[in-house]
Parts: structure tokens; C-alpha cells; sequence
């Protein structure tokens, strides 16, 4: 009897929770978000979340009060790439990107050091670049070739962050505004030095399809599409 009632308990509080949520939905550049918000405040978002790239799948995880909480999963090309613990703020697991780079200036021979890291990994990145102020006017028609420098304190703020655009019109360098971006659109791990927080730079490349829907894409590189729907 005591586990019918437990059972009965939290089937009460499960459907209790649901009918205090609603569903929504919103897309931001290529990408389209899933989630649950508080019927009560509907700027709060309580419960599962997911968000898709062109159909699949790039992030899953919960938010409790308008917080991520728990492990996220992070994917690349339907490939689990990260997970990431937020309730312990803990890098659960992650597959290294060849288009992510970290340098620190002070970094000696012999030196023992550890990267810093976008947690999200490379769409992390790319969704920060969607929900960011980007010039968009800067990209040509066809594939325009990016490369992000983003600057970090010894906290993984940002601090700076600058791109170039090659494509055929030459190369332009711009700035994109990240005051506009949510805490948790943009949170990286520091990077460290013999054991100590430092600064660094991160630099990320990747390749972005301008105004033209006739564009051949060389085998194996990624390209991020569209233009933006909608901002954060």
C-alpha cells in the first residue's frame, strides 16, 4: 500500500509540474530551440530543453528556474560531443576540436597547461555567433571563410572578440557584439597555468554560406547556413 501511494505521489507531482509549464518555441539563426517555460512567467523556462541544427539534434538538457541544471549533452553531426554537468559546474566528457585553438601568451616549455573550453563545443560556439550582434552583411555569396579570436580573462570572460571574413570581395574584419548574449549562451572554462586560472585566446574556424543557394561545399567541411531568424 505504501508504494502505491509513493507511486500515486509522484504521478500527482509529475502532472502538477506539467500543468504549470507550457511548451515553446523559437529559432535563432539555423537553429531552433525547444523548451518549457512557467505558465506563471512565461521568461522563465522550467523543465526539458533541446535545440536542432537542420533537423538534428545539437543540445539537450533541463532548466529548473530559468537555470540549466543537471548533465547536458552536446552533439556534432548527430555525434555526442561534451557533456557537461551544470548543477557542479564539471566538464563531464569531451571530443577535442581540430577548428577550436587555445593559446596562452605565457606559456612556457615544460609548462603544464589545460585549455580552455566552450562548453557546448563547436554549435556551442556557433549558436553564440547566431545569438550574438554579427554583421551579416559582411559575407559574400558562397562560402565565406571565419576566423573567430575570442579573448578570455583569467575567468573565461570575454573580453574581446573580433572576426575575419575572406571571401571574394577580400577580407574584412569584424566585431560582433556579445553584450547582447545570455550568460548561458557564452560560457567557457578557463584555461590554466602549472595549476592556476589564466588568460588566453581561443581561436575557432569554421566556414559560413553567404545570400547564394547554388553552393558547392567541399566534401567534409562544415558549413554554417542561413541567415538569422531571430535574435535572443
Amino acid at each position: 500500500m505504501k508504494v502505491i501511494l509513493l507511486f500515486l505521489s509522484c504521478f500527482i507531482a509529475l502532472g502538477a509540474n506539467a500543468q504549470d509549464t507550457i511548451k515553446k518555441s523559437k529559432s535563432v539563426g539555423k537553429f531552433d530551440e525547444q523548451f518549457m517555460v512557467l505558465k506563471s512567467d512565461k521568461n522563465i523556462r522550467q523543465g526539458s530543453y533541446k535545440l536542432f541544427a537542420e533537423k538534428k539534434i545539437v543540445a539537450s538538457g533541463n532548466y529548473e528556474k530559468g537555470k540549466k541544471v543537471g548533465i547536458w549533452s552536446f552533439y556534432d553531426n548527430d555525434v555526442l560531443e561534451q557533456q557537461y554537468d551544470y548543477t557542479n559546474n564539471k566538464l563531464i566528457s569531451e571530443v577535442p576540436q581540430k577548428n577550436i585553438v587555445c593559446e596562452i601568451d605565457d606559456a612556457q616549455s615544460g609548462d603544464v597547461i589545460k585549455k580552455a573550453v566552450i562548453v557546448g563545443g563547436y554549435n556551442g560556439f556557433k549558436f553564440m555567433v547566431a545569438s550574438a550582434k554579427f554583421d551579416e552583411e559582411a559575407l559574400g555569396s558562397g562560402i565565406n571563410k571565419l576566423t573567430h579570436v575570442v579573448s578570455l580573462d583569467a575567468n573565461g570572460k570575454i573580453t574581446s572578440w573580433s572576426a575575419s571574413v575572406t571571401n571574394n570581395d577580400g577580407v574584412k574584419i569584424i566585431h560582433p557584439d556579445y553584450s547582447v548574449l545570455p550568460d548561458d549562451a557564452a560560457l567557457f572554462l578557463p584555461a590554466t597555468l602549472n595549476g592556476q586560472k589564466t588568460a588566453c585566446t581561443v581561436t575557432i574556424r569554421m566556414m559560413q554560406a553567404g545570400e547564394s543557394n547554388d553552393i558547392a561545399v567541399p566534401e567534409g567541411i562544415k558549413v554554417h547556413t542561413g541567415k538569422k531568424k531571430g535574435k535572443s
